[in-house]
């Protein structure tokens, strides 16, 4: 009788145990953030970005507006106050012409993190390497 009712209470403690993890791993719902944006090489280039400091662990999204003809390259993420490896960004064209990209980083043991942007421009018929880069600040939720 005692191990029918021990085996009982374990599976519900199981069930109980499993159902509060599950819970707490559900997905945030997140808001939208605040944007800023930045001019780039005399306003021809503007990036339109969350307002920093930016949270960790949600996804932001990224506009680009380039200039006809450019297109941006495979981008990065860089971590500068830590290595933290390089997150790459694949843009995708939107209807108005302009770009668009999800950035998601992730949680670090600082609090406060200084990340780095790359976005390498692609021009027809140049062989010239050139690119926009911007320094933004994260910070823990």
């Amino acid at each position: 009788m005692f191990q029918v009712i021990n085996h009982t209470l374990i599976k519900v403690f199981i069930l109980v145990g499993c159902t509060w993890i599950a819970l707490g791993c559900t997905p945030q719902e997140t808001l939208p953030l605040e944007t800023t944006t930045h001019s780039f090489a005399n306003s021809s280039a503007t990036l339109t970005m969350p307002a920093g400091p930016v949270p960790v662990e949600q996804a932001m999204v990224i506009e680009l507006s380039l200039p006809p003809l450019v297109k941006p390259g495979l981008s990065q993420v860089e971590g500068v106050s830590m290595y933290m490896g390089s997150v790459p960004l694949l843009w995708k064209e939107n209807d108005t012409g302009d770009w668009q990209t999800t950035l998601y980083l992730g949680a670090c043991t600082e609090p406060r993190m200084l990340w780095r942007l790359t976005i390498p421009l692609i021009r027809p018929a140049e062989t010239g390497a050139e690119s926009l880069s911007l320094t933004f600040e994260s910070v823990a939720n």
